[in-house]
This record gives structure tokens, C-alpha cells and sequence, in this order.
């Protein structure tokens, strides 16, 4: 029996914030035909309707997939933008994680439309100091009292 390089599944939540590695010039509905996958419909803050999925690859890593509506409609894209977790990002790199998430998609690199320059990691780094500088920096005007 084939291994097992992806599943969807119901919900997540990024344990900082998610980070853009990746554009796809092959659109959610192929991708959750090609793979028997739901699609999920929500309103994404301030960029309107999106449609996508939340996957788990092999490695346990997870990626959404959100294709917005607007930019197929109005900024030539094509499919969806795979977002991984900050820290996935800023410990591995961009290559090994697109490799990744085009091995368990099944998908070639001619499969991309954009993919986020080796300096993102670098930025997801200093995103996720800066986070912790400033949870400690509250945890200490507040005596490790969550606000109010």
C-alpha cells in the first residue's frame, strides 16, 4: 500500500502566525478532486471570499491552502497560496518546505506561480524573536496575567 503524503484535515490553528511559501497555478477544486478533499468557504479579513483546505503532509507539518476569490477575479491568479507555519518556515527554509508540500500534491515545480524568496526565512525568524520579546515583555508588566 502507498504511503500516505497527505490528509485533510478539520482545523488548525498556527501556533504564531502562518506564512505564504508558495502560489499554485492549479486551482483548490482540482486539487480536492484529484485527492477526494472538501473544500472550505470562508471570508478572509479585509481580502473577501476564500475557498481552500487545511492539510497535514507526512511529516505531521500542516499547510493551508487559500485561493481568494478577488485575486483569481482581478489579479490573475490561478490557485491557491500555501501557507506554512512561521517556525516551520524560519527552522527549515523555503526549498525543502515547497519540495514538500509539491511531492505530497503531487505536483511539479511548473505547478507554481510564485514562490517566496530564500529571505523569508530570515523575515519569519525575526517575526517570531520579535513575537517572543514582546509576550515576555508583557508577561512581565502584567505578572504573567494574560490582558484584560
Amino acid at each position: 500500500m502507498p504511503e500516505t503524503k497527505v490528509v485533510q484535515i478539520p482545523d488548525y490553528r498556527f501556533s504564531s502566525t502562518d506564512w505564504p511559501i508558495v502560489s499554485l497555478v492549479v486551482n483548490v477544486a482540482t486539487l480536492a478532486n484529484r485527492f477526494g478533499f472538501t473544500i472550505d468557504h470562508w471570508q478572509e479579513g479585509g481580502l473577501g471570499s476564500a475557498s481552500g483546505m487545511l492539510l497535514s503532509l507526512a511529516s505531521g507539518r500542516v499547510v493551508l491552502l487559500c485561493e481568494l476569490e478577488h485575486a483569481v477575479r482581478y489579479l490573475d491568479a490561478k490557485g491557491p497560496t500555501i501557507h506554512v507555519e512561521a517556525s516551520q518556515l524560519a527552522q527549515y527554509g523555503v526549498e525543502p518546505l515547497v519540495n514538500e508540500v509539491l511531492d505530497a500534491l503531487e505536483l511539479s515545480r511548473e505547478a507554481t506561480d510564485w514562490i517566496a524568496p530564500v529571505e523569508a526565512q530570515a523575515g519569519a525568524a525575526d517575526l517570531l524573536a520579535r513575537l517572543g520579546e514582546y509576550v515576555a515583555k508583557r508577561d512581565r508588566a502584567t505578572g504573567g496575567e494574560p490582558f484584560k
